[in-house]
C-alpha cells in the first residue's frame, strides 16, 4: 500500500528530473515494496502482460501500466472495497472511481500509450493470436 502512495508521489517527479535522486530513491523503495507483495501472486496485469512482452519484447513496466486501468475496470466487483481504501490511503479523493482517474491522469503525464498499439508499432493480434493462447 504505501509503495503504491510513493509512485504517485514520486513517479512524475523521477520521470520529469531523472537527476532527482530523492524521488528515485522514493520509486526504489516503491518497487522493493511491489516485489515483496508478488509472494502473493501477480495477477491479471502480469497474466496480459507476460506474453505480449514475450512475443513482441515490450518494457514490462510499460505493457503493465498499458493494461492497469482495463484491468480496474474488469475487475471492479471485486476490488472495488479495496481500491476504495487503497486511494483513501494515497489521498485520491472519490474512492474506486477517483483512484482509476488517478492512474489514467499518470499514465497519461508519463505518456504511456492509452492502448497496446500505441506501445507496438505494426501490431498484427491475428498474426500472434496463437502465441497468446
Amino acid at each position: 500500500v504505501e509503495g503504491v502512495r510513493l509512485v504517485f508521489e514520486n513517479l512524475p517527479k523521477a520521470f520529469a528530473n531523472g537527476k532527482d535522486l530523492v524521488a528515485r530513491a522514493h520509486m526504489m523503495s516503491a518497487a522493493a515494496m511491489g516485489a515483496a507483495a508478488f509472494q502473493k501472486g501477480l495477477g491479471a496485469i502480469h497474466s496480459l502482460s507476460h506474453p505480449i512482452g514475450a512475443l513482441y519484447d515490450t518494457h514490462h513496466g510499460m505493457t503493465n501500466a498499458v493494461f492497469m486501468p482495463y484491468v480496474l475496470a474488469f475487475n471492479r466487483d471485486s476490488i472495488e472495497a479495496r481500491i476504495a481504501r487503497l486511494a483513501a490511503y494515497c489521498g485520491i479523493k472519490g474512492g474506486f472511481d477517483g483512484f482509476a482517474k488517478a492512474v489514467t491522469k499518470l499514465r497519461k503525464e508519463l505518456k504511456v500509450p492509452h492502448a497496446l498499439p500505441g506501445l507496438i508499432k505494426g501490431l498484427d493480434m491475428d498474426k500472434k493470436r496463437k502465441g497468446l493462447i
